[in-house]
């Protein structure tokens, strides 16, 4: 697999997975952040990136000793405000970021957010929001999210 985007980000590979275990075949390669494809009543939770000015679910890098499962609740209350429950890993995805130019694991978790919680604008993102995919936004999507959604709805292949 071999998916590019915009930014200089790449998807090499997409190993699906009940837990984010190291491959064997790539023992050199850090699992380092963990993403969220949270919904709420039937639609996906989005924050807006406001250093990136997207549309994206939330997700970010794993504290020191922190698991990936633990990052990824951690990353969904600080950037949208909301508690992620029945969370269940999809898989390890390995991405090249141009800005570190390096490879790197991501976790990718699904859960529900049952009870929306106020809003705290906070130094990543100024809003949240509601999505389903055939509806208009008015700014950009992260190509990664679309990506990732797909990989869940059988449109992407791994």
């Amino acid at each position: 697999m071999l998916v590019e985007f915009s930014y200089g980000g790449k998807v090499l590979r997409f190993l699906p997975c009940d837990e984010p275990l190291q491959p064997a075949d790539d023992p050199h390669t850090p699992i380092t952040w963990s993403t969220v494809i949270a919904t709420h009543q039937g639609h996906y939770v989005l924050m807006y990136n406001i250093n990136r000015q997207q549309w994206e679910n939330p997700g970010g890098g794993r504290e020191p000793g922190e698991s990936c499962y633990e990052a990824a609740i951690r990353e969904t209350l600080e950037e949208t405000s909301q508690m992620v429950t029945n969370l269940r890993c999809q898989g390890l995805f390995k991405m090249w970021l141009r800005h570190t130019n390096r490879s790197e694991y991501g976790a990718l978790y699904t859960g529900t957010i049952d009870e929306l919680q106020p809003f705290i604008e906070n130094r990543e993102s100024d809003r949240i929001c509601l999505w389903a995919p055939h509806e208009p936004l008015e700014e950009p999507i992260s190509e990664l999210t679309v990506f990732l959604l797909g990989l869940l709805d059988g449109t992407e292949t791994p």
